[in-house]
């Protein structure tokens, strides 16, 4: 009797945990994609997977192929980009049945960036210089860049399984550039992607910076 009893207890505790976590709107597993990341110097093609690790927690992953072109006419110096972004970030979800899912998260960003910055200089063909001539060089750069970001954001859902997640917060950076033999710096808008509305000099120097982030993805919810 007590076994029954208390095999009984068991069942109804288990049917009342998956009912609770049933009504959850928190992902368990969600593809994302970030269409403002096809904007800026260093445009990316970025994908990131979330997975439910706890009631109101969740892990998510992830990967930006850097495209070759920019979306600004001033960049037509920098060619041949190449690399990679990845990201790892961790979520705290306030609330899990409400309709707007406010959440509070911390993200680790690593870039690794590679690139052609194309110089112009001019010489001359005599000692007065009556014929002059323009020479163009290429100098291959590398950008690694390390950074730690601290969000606040929601996720909403469009329709049943598609959901709109949007954020801001701060950025902390570590900027390491390797050149060679690259002439003096130009004029640009910054490397980042677009996560902030709010361009900074670029100058191909190793520096930190602190700055805002903003960013927006459309996600499809699997479970």
């Amino acid at each position: 009797m007590r076994t029954a009893l208390l095999a009984g207890t068991l069942l109804c505790l288990v049917h009342f945990s998956y009912g609770q976590d049933s009504l959850s709107r928190v992902p368990r597993q969600a593809l994302k994609f970030s269409p403002l990341n096809l904007v800026g110097t260093f445009p990316t093609l970025d994908f990131s997977f979330e997975q439910r690790i706890y009631r109101q927690v969740t892990a998510q992953v992830g990967y930006g192929y850097v495209l070759n072109y920019s979306s600004f006419d001033d960049d037509n110096e920098i060619t041949d980009r190449r690399g990679h972004k990845i990201r790892a970030e961790v979520r705290y979800y306030i609330t899990q049945r409400t309709r707007v899912l406010p959440y509070t998260s911390a993200e680790y960003v690593r870039n690794y960036i590679r690139y052609d910055h194309m110089i112009e200089s001019r010489g001359c063909f005599d000692p007065i210089c009556s014929f002059t001539y323009q020479k163009r060089s290429d100098y291959p750069v590398k950008l690694n860049e390390e950074g730690v970001n601290i969000k606040f954001g929601f996720v909403t859902y469009i329709k049943h399984r598609v959901m709109i997640d949007i954020n801001a917060g701060l950025r902390y950076r570590h900027l390491n550039y390797n050149e060679s033999d690259l002439p003096l710096p130009s004029d640009r808008f910054d490397e980042d992607e677009f996560d902030g509305f709010f361009p900074e000099p670029y100058t191909e120097e190793d520096r930190e910076l602190l700055r805002l982030v903003i960013g927006v993805r459309f996600g499809y919810r699997f479970r």
